[in-house]
């Protein structure tokens, strides 16, 4: 029965006359921190009575819904008072 196992002899292997110093692994810097923030977060208007979802990018943007332009007419809708018919006019 044929075996695959094969052996060579060699010399002896000799360690080195000196021995090779030990280095430590090159670790990569740590990225910069940024905080970090929950996207979307939500805040509540207390004066308006309503919650603002606001979502940031990487680059340090902020978004909201409702956008700046519809709280400002709903600030404009509320100073104005009530419509004929009871309803808030909003004038975007």
């Amino acid at each position: 029965m044929p075996s695959d196992l094969c052996v060579i002899c060699q010399a002896p292997v000799t360690a080195a006359a000196k021995p090779m110093p030990m280095t430590a692994p090159e670790v990569p810097p740590a990225p910069a921190k940024t905080p970090t923030y929950p996207n979307p977060s939500y805040r509540l208007d207390s004066s308006l009575g309503i919650v603002v979802m606001e979502f940031r990018s990487s680059g340090g943007d902020v978004r909201s819904l409702p956008t700046r332009q519809q709280l400002d007419a709903y600030v404009r809708s509320l100073e104005s008072g009530p419509t004929p018919d009871g309803g808030t006019t909003a004038h975007v």
